[in-house]
């Protein structure tokens, strides 16, 4: 039996009034990497990515008929725009002529514009070290392609590096790269997190001792307006009071220099567990991280991975619960925070939020983060969606909840369409 391809999946959630909140939703399926003709992608699909007003995705792709002329049998980075159904190739050189190395993970400016992605291929630009993934950035209206990791020298840096976020205008990029020559004194066998301000010029690091050298960072996530960062760090040399030697989370408000340390017991004792997977929403609201520590909230018995939310105004933090009595802890997997900071999306097991579910299925759940209120954005799905075809989903949500994007391995999801698949879902109010 052959193996189902990954597919990309783009949930809409229209937010209806209050008086059509039990409205029947009304479901729209489309494909996202269907050839012209109508075919289905002869490859699977990953890493989606979309605009916030929902016209443009971009995505990772082996296939080779998503576009005419894909002869360049490597992972491709392509995007859709669903105005007008179009699919672009954007791994592509400046001269127009088809990347040859991997293409991987990818970011889009608001108005679709810019590409920023990650890739094994020079782009043209000269290498010190062959083969070596770096972060580029396409216009898509002009073709032009910048070199976004770059030594002070203009030249490739020594090590890996990839992207993590671009702003919405296009004009800063983050990325993440274990190389020593970005920034002076950078110590080798750390990852540190950067800042590249294309329409500047200049690349900062971002992961920054009390000292001013760089000290690695395990995650990290940066708002918009590249003021507020989250980060994910063992280095005790971040923040004065830390003095546990595990990783933490911690929130730089690069405006006034104040360091925030997130993964700490109300007493202000350090957590006793790991902290994961940092980020914050794109206005900077709210930031999150994952652990299994035990002392961050009061009565954390449960001994899970749970998923840490703070309020950045309110400067508080709390443990995520959905589901009948608050009893579900969402995994930290793969998740995402909406731009406003209001919604989050993450894979869990149907049975855990309706107990009389005895499909086994799992599915894609958006939550109120006001509320706790959520919506099973695949719920009018037919086809069985296992738990472990939604590990790597690397949901999205957009805009005001209404958006969300992932991918999923499993088959049937659109009838007769056995790769990848995008869909729409219509009238499920929060």
């Amino acid at each position: 039996m052959s193996q189902a391809r990954p597919s990309i999946l783009l949930a809409l959630l229209a937010l209806c009034a209050e008086s059509d909140a039990q409205s029947t939703p009304l479901i729209r399926t489309e494909v996202a990497s269907r050839p012209a003709v109508g075919a289905s992608a002869n490859a699977g699909s990953a890493q989606p990515r979309i605009t916030s007003d929902g016209r443009f995705v971009a995505f990772s792709s082996s296939a080779s008929n998503l576009v005419s002329n894909d002869t360049n049998g490597v992972n491709d980075i392509f995007v859709l725009d669903r105005s007008s159904g179009l699919v672009t190739l954007e791994t592509r050189r400046s001269n127009g002529s088809q990347t040859l190395g991997n293409g991987s993970e990818c970011e889009l400016s608001s108005d679709g514009r810019y590409v920023a992605l990650s890739s094994a291929d020079s782009f043209g630009f000269p290498e010190a070290v062959p083969n070596l993934v770096d972060v580029f950035r396409r216009d898509r209206i002009t073709g032009t392609v910048l070199r976004v990791s770059n030594t002070p020298a203009g030249t490739t840096p020594n090590q890996a590096s990839n992207v993590v976020h671009m702003s919405e205008d296009g004009q800063r990029v983050t990325y993440t790269s274990q190389a020593t020559d970005i920034v002076p004194n950078d110590s080798p066998q750390t990852t540190d997190v950067f800042l590249a301000d294309l329409a500047g010029g200049t690349t900062t690091c971002l992961s920054l001792g009390l000292g001013g050298t760089p000290v690695g960072a395990s995650s990290a996530g940066i708002s918009d307006d590249g003021r507020w960062l989250a980060v994910a760090t063992s280095s005790p040399a971040f923040h004065p009071d830390d003095t546990n030697s595990i990783v933490d989370t911690f929130l730089l408000d690069r405006q006034t220099g104040e360091r925030r340390w997130l993964s700490r017991a109300p007493s202000g004792q350090g957590a006793n567990a790991n902290s994961s997977n940092a980020t914050i929403s794109a206005n900077g609201s709210m930031a999150l991280f994952t652990s299994t520590a035990s002392n961050l909230v009061a009565g954390d018995t449960q001994g899970t991975n749970d998923v840490f939310l703070y309020d950045v105004a309110a400067g508080t933090l709390r443990r995520l619960r959905v589901g009948p009595n608050a009893s579900v802890a969402p995994t930290g997997l793969a998740y995402s925070l909406s731009p406003d900071g209001r919604y989050f999306s993450n894979p869990i097991q149907r049975s855990l939020i309706n107990p009389s579910d005895t499909s086994g299925n799992s599915g894609i759940f958006v939550i109120d983060l006001s509320d706790n209120s959520l919506r099973d954005a695949t719920a009018a799905i037919p086809a069985a969606i296992p738990q472990s075809t939604l590990v790597n989903s690397r949901p999205r949500v957009g805009a005001g909840g209404t958006i969300v994007t992932y991918a999923c391995g499993a088959p049937g999801i659109i009838p007769g369409d056995k790769a990848f698949s995008l869909y729409d879902t219509f009238g499920m109010p929060f």
